[in-house]
């Protein structure tokens, strides 16, 4: 894998473990962002594979945190 390919999925990784986390923090407040109406009711479908790409990315983001190959 080319190092901008990479670099680039190290990005997007990083972005959704951030959104995943953001989520996180906002459920004992009352707010769980993959739930709200517009969300709820528009994009229902992409509710489950959403949280599949937030914790695939959180698991590349711990592998690269702790030192994976390059």
């Amino acid at each position: 894998m080319s190092k901008e390919v990479k670099d680039l999925l190290g990005k997007v990784s990083w972005l959704l473990t951030a959104i995943g986390a953001l989520n996180w923090g906002l459920v004992p407040l009352g707010y769980d962002l993959f739930n709200l109406p517009f969300i709820r009711d528009n994009l229902a479908a992409l509710q489950a594979p959403l949280y599949y790409l937030i914790g695939l990315a959180g698991l590349y983001s711990l592998v690269l945190l702790l030192g994976g190959k390059d």
